[in-house]
């Protein structure tokens, strides 16, 4: 099985044996149920890691669980402003 740093948010990809796990600190990763293999995302939005801020929940469009090639994924995290706070 996969070990996680701070994770936050967990979901079942639609119509597949796979979660979704974000951790705090930035990534993304994807867990096959099955055999515990863990892949790390790429692509995943810098996030501004500290306190309350990071890497947050995650959601998939239910509607796409008998496509093969669904890919909208939803994501929510802190980044932050001009001035550099969050």
């Amino acid at each position: 099985m996969g070990t996680f740093e701070r994770p936050w948010a967990i979901e079942f990809l639609p119509g597949r044996p796979v979660l979704a796990i974000t951790e705090k600190a930035g990534a993304l990763k994807m867990m096959q149920t099955q055999t515990g293999e863990v892949i790390e995302v790429s692509g995943v939005p810098e996030v501004a890691y500290g306190g309350q801020g990071g890497l947050g929940d995650i959601a998939f469009l239910e509607s796409e669980a008998t496509r093969k090639d669904a890919r909208t994924i939803y994501l929510s995290w802190a980044e932050r402003d001009e001035g550099g706070g969050t």
